[in-house]
């Protein structure tokens, strides 16, 4: 995994936990296609 790959995906990881943790807890695999269906809606 490329570091900036990490780097958006904590940023992301943090911005999720700030306006809906829920997500978070729903999606663990933060490369899995469902969590970027649910980010594009």
């Amino acid at each position: 995994m490329s570091s900036r790959f990490l780097s958006a995906t904590n940023r992301l990881t943090h911005t999720l936990k700030a306006y809906f943790p829920q997500a978070v807890d729903w999606f663990h695999d933060k490369e899995a296609a469902i969590f970027a269906d649910f980010l594009e809606r």
